[in-house]
């Protein structure tokens, strides 16, 4: 029979050794819980007949059922990936169109709009996203992108929008290089 709990930290979900009471990455408190993968062989969910099955062969719910209190009030499946170190995103479709839209009108400004709304984008999409149970922070500032926009524009305007092709990786760079961990 598996080990159906472990210690988990109450702030950030990372899971922790089992002697731990304090989460040496946010400082949370750790707090022994039911495992979400109790039965189960791996993420995907490949079933483990010989833990979630008693021995005439019935399945066995409570084995199967996670634990309700687990999550804190964050959807089952999200807790189980924050507490296991499985990276998602979490945000919704209004915020999508919100910050798409803001980034739109943010575009209608002169170079100075295009800076604006990468960082709103950049900022809202790394507020959502987790890797490895860790949430990323983005810390770039339109001011520093300002410098590098403009010459993005003269070097497509002069290359007759051949250089065009290479902005959005240019781009795609700079948000990369401005992306850290929380904590």
């Amino acid at each position: 029979m598996a080990n159906y709990s472990a210690n988990y930290c109450t702030k950030c979900g990372t899971e922790l050794n089992e002697n731990a009471q304090v989460c040496p990455i946010c400082g949370g408190e750790a707090k022994r819980k039911r495992s979400p993968y109790a039965g189960f062989d791996s993420k995907f969910g490949d079933h483990n007949k010989d833990d979630s099955h008693s021995e005439d062969g019935a399945a066995n719910a409570n084995e199967q059922r996670v634990d309700s209190s687990y999550s804190d009030g964050v959807v089952a499946n999200e807790g189980r990936q924050r507490a296991n170190g499985i990276s998602y995103f979490d945000g919704g479709v209004l915020g999508w169109i919100g910050h798409s839209i803001l980034f739109s009108l943010c575009c209608l400004i002169p170079l100075a709009g295009l800076a604006i709304g990468i960082c709103v984008m950049g900022k809202w999409i790394a507020s959502h996203t987790y890797i490895n149970g860790r949430q990323l922070v983005f810390a770039g500032t339109a001011g520093e992108l300002l410098g590098s926009v403009i010459i993005w524009e003269l070097l497509t305007m002069v290359t007759l929008s051949i250089y065009g092709f290479w902005v959005p990786v240019k781009i795609c760079r700079w948000v990369a290089s401005n992306l850290t961990f929380a904590n």
